[in-house]
């Protein structure tokens, strides 16, 4: 017998999903129509005129914007993961509609989306946990160019001790694909390696370059270690890692500030709030008066 086509199966999941949401309480969409009487940039939506991406909802009495769970039926991919991802926290019922969703999307050729069906075979929420499964899932969502799913595969290829040199690749791969927990977690590995401190640095640099304040951080103590780094490098570094709020940062910028006691506290005061108790401990010791607002001659 034969299959039948593409197109018919695409309707079927389609209409399971429509389905679902309207047994877990999300409704159905509603198709908008331009009609003559709604100004233009507007849609007839059960019968009041709304904003396109949005719909009329009976029970607010006012057009909202369309959930993107409905918007993934309608086959908007990318809402598909959106929705995923907001039902996970839902339950188990939430956790499978999920599921579904990103079934839907991967089989329809989004990379990220089979990622994200990875993860729930890999945690057994809403499926049988089934990491096999789920490995072959995050292979498909890096070939398909989903550079956080090269990353997560890259470490599960490390934790078990597997092909190391793959690996290795995978995480250069994410990094240039704009992955920065990639670029971050390849520069910390090889950085124990002398010969590899430039490229170590470089893919640090990237990262943090991107935001990320750790690994600002990692760069200057990695800098240190080959003693390359000038002062004026390690309080640019820092300072970009504390904007980023990375506490640490904040803290031993503040000890390299402590001649201008007021930027120190700040600093001090900025790591405090991060989480860092060393710095709250510092603060006093700055011995800052907190500004004082100008008195009124009588």
């Amino acid at each position: 017998m034969k299959s039948p086509p593409l197109f018919v199966s695409r309707t079927l999941v389609r209409r399971v999903l429509t389905a679902a949401a309207l047994s877990l309480g999300l409704g159905a969409a509603q198709q908008a129509e331009a009609v003559p009487h709604c100004p233009a940039g507007l849609w007839l939506s059960q019968g009041s005129c709304c904003e396109v991406g949005s719909e009329y909802v009976p029970s607010k009495n006012q057009c909202m914007p369309v959930r993107a769970e409905r918007r993934c039926v309608a086959g908007h991919l990318d809402d598909c993961v959106a929705a995923g991802r907001d039902l996970e926290t839902r339950g188990a019922s939430g956790a499978s509609y999920s599921a579904e969703l990103y079934r839907y999307a991967c089989e329809e050729g989004y990379a990220p989306a089979c990622r994200g069906l990875a993860s729930l075979y890999y945690r057994g929420l809403g499926l049988e946990r089934d990491e096999a499964r789920g490995r072959v899932l995050y292979e498909e969502s890096c070939d398909g160019g989903d550079a956080v799913g090269c990353t997560v595969l890259a470490k599960l290829l490390l934790e078990e001790g597997q092909d190391t040199f793959r690996a290795l690749d995978l995480l250069t791969q994410a990094c240039h694909r704009g992955d920065l927990d990639a670029c971050e977690f390849y520069g910390r590995r090889i950085s124990g390696d002398p010969e590899h401190f430039a490229e170590s640095a470089h893919y640090l640099e990237r990262a943090c370059e991107g935001g990320r304040g750790n690994s600002c951080r990692n760069l200057v103590e990695l800098e240190r270690r080959h003693q390359s780094l000038a002062p004026e490098r390690e309080h640019a570094l820092l300072e970009l890692a504390c904007k980023a709020s990375d506490g640490e940062a904040c803290m031993q910028l503040g000890d390299a500030l402590k001649r201008d006691p007021v930027r120190a506290a700040e600093l001090f005061g900025k790591a405090c709030g991060a989480g860092v108790t060393r710095a709250c401990e510092r603060i006093a010791s700055t011995h800052v008066e907190p500004p004082r607002s100008a008195s009124r001659e009588p």
